[in-house]
């Protein structure tokens, strides 16, 4: 009509992009919801993708209602190969539904962020977690989630969704909720930097925030409370942050596309990192933890020599000198230490037999003074013994020297005498 021609490609992504601006490129997505449960069962027989509906009154039709999708490998990596820490949040997705996804994450050997299921619910509830977390129950092939450590922020029910359809799963609250509503409640108590320290002289400073922190289910938060068979530090949602941050331009499309493009960067997740532990995997520690243990000591290093008075650079070894004295700790400072639950039981185990709790920094210093003190007894002995072996050996190089330059001798006369027949 107006002399211009344009591919039919072209017509087809401004009609959907129009789509997805006026919103109404939902309803095409739900439609296609089927397809795409087809479509991840074709690629894996072992990927789980439940769809579930509902019938609506006023219409024959069925409703959409919610969908739960987990990937068979990462599934798979996860229970076998990962620890068993698993952060758990829910993301509002601003659309016309109005809809939230439930996502369930955790942490590779590198500290490296492992998706393993997502769910999108019309509503985060109660029920909608129960859904979830039972899915994630059955997927991983687990006994009422025993040897699953759930990380939850505690809103709309995951933490009573946990305790009563889980009952042998360990839940963990997010510390950034507890330091939050403290900071809510207690704005003026200057306490904020104590909190991740999970310091007891706190009641020195505000006893009512003290109070309110004691009586906050701190055995849910606090570091110490941990199982050991998590191996973790994690005490946050830090997880689930960084991959809502990855994936949140993905939550703007329609809901099988926005599952699509989720399931194919989680494939290509898990298959960079699977390609990378063959370059590390026989390593004892991982490549993450050998940049922060380099990290700590170097600080630590660092801030020695101002209370040592010893030169020390980064070109050095991470030992300090020989010389270097033995500090103690003072009561005061053992008195400090309490507050630490790991440090008193390793005190009580190694040191209550003379409850003398004379702490000692560095133990390689130590030895490093004993076996001084040890070669130095053994000084004498040393040159009794060396003494003869070294007389040998200076009059056996003496004698190998003389032998050699005999032989330099008898070559020379015999390559002159060559050379000598040679010209005649």
């Amino acid at each position: 009509m107006y002399g211009i021609k344009c591919p039919e490609w072209k017509v087809f992504c401004a009609a959907n992009r129009a789509k997805q601006i006026l919103g109404l490129d939902y309803d095409d997505g739900y439609a296609m919801l089927h397809q795409f449960k087809e479509e991840m069962e074709r690629i894996d027989r072992d990927n789980i993708v439940l769809l579930e509906t509902e019938s609506h009154e006023s219409r024959e039709e069925e409703r959409f209602k919610r969908v739960f999708v987990c990937c068979a490998r990462t599934s798979y990596a996860f229970k076998v190969h990962c620890r068993g820490i698993l952060a758990v949040d829910g993301w509002e997705i601003n659309n016309p539904c109005n809809s939230v996804m439930l996502v369930a994450a955790g942490l590779d050997g590198n500290n490296g962020i492992l998706p393993v299921a997502f769910c999108e619910v019309q509503v985060e509830d109660l029920d909608s977690w129960v859904y979830f977390l039972k899915n994630i129950n059955s997927a991983l092939r687990l006994e009422n989630g025993k040897g699953l450590c759930i990380l939850g922020d505690g809103d709309n029910g995951v933490e009573y969704a946990v305790e009563e359809f889980l009952p042998k799963a360990v839940y963990r609250q997010c510390c950034h909720r507890i330091f939050n509503e403290m900071v809510r409640r207690f704005p003026t108590a200057p306490v904020q930097h104590l909190f991740w320290a999970a310091c007891r002289t706190t009641s020195a400073t505000s006893q009512e925030c003290h109070d309110w922190l004691k009586n906050s289910n701190w055995e849910r938060w606090a570091l110490f409370c941990m199982p050991h068979w998590v191996k973790c530090t994690c005490v946050t949602l830090t997880i689930t942050e960084k991959l809502h941050t990855s994936f949140d331009h993905y939550l703007e499309m329609s809901i099988t596309r926005r599952f699509a493009a989720i399931a194919r960067s989680t494939a290509e997740i898990f298959e960079r990192r699977r390609m990378a532990v063959w370059k590390w995997y026989r390593e004892k520690v991982t490549p993450t933890v050998q940049d922060i243990i380099h990290d700590r000591c170097s600080d630590g290093m660092m801030q020695l020599p101002q209370e040592y008075a010893w030169k020390w650079d980064a070109g050095h070894t991470l030992l300090p000198p020989i010389s270097l004295p033995l500090k103690p700790i003072s009561a005061k400072g053992t008195e400090d230490l309490t507050s630490n639950k790991h440090l008193l039981h390793a005190a009580d185990q190694y040191l209550s037999p003379t409850r003398n709790l004379q702490l000692h920094f560095f133990l390689t210093q130590l030895l490093c003074i004993f076996a001084l003190h040890i070669l130095k007894l053994m000084s004498p002995l040393r040159k009794l013994i060396l003494t003869p072996s070294l007389q040998w050996t200076q009059d056996k190089n003496s004698s190998n020297s003389s032998e050699h330059t005999s032989l330099l001798r008898l070559i020379s006369t015999t390559s002159s005498d060559t050379i000598s027949k040679d010209s005649l």
